[in-house]
């Protein structure tokens, strides 16, 4: 429209803002992508898991599926965070039960 008014210098701005929102887009995208499939493979690493984790891998993918990458940037990060939890607590549950060779 600013071009068509001759209204040039309104015109470059505002394409100059259009592609640093697409730039900006196209680096959350990157990032939740990233993420989303970083929550999947260590939930696939872990195996087993807690209903709660599945949900927030799954809520994260679909959010990342709607094109809702900051949704899916933070579900992902708290997926991970929550995996990272569920290993901490495995591993003390391991420690703790005893060694069937010594009972």
């Amino acid at each position: 429209d600013f071009f068509r008014a001759k209204k040039y210098r309104q015109a470059i701005a505002t394409a100059l803002q259009s592609e640093a929102e697409a730039d900006r887009i196209g680096l959350q995208q990157a990032m939740a992508k990233q993420a989303v499939e970083n929550a999947e493979r260590k939930l696939r690493a872990l195996g087993k898991a807690s209903n709660m984790v599945e949900e927030l891998v799954a809520e994260s993918r679909k959010a990342y599926t709607d094109a809702d990458y900051v949704k899916a940037l933070d579900t992902a990060v708290r997926a991970v965070d929550s995996i990272a939890d569920l290993r901490v607590l495995h591993e003390e549950v391991r420690l703790r039960e005893p060694d069937p060779r010594c009972v």
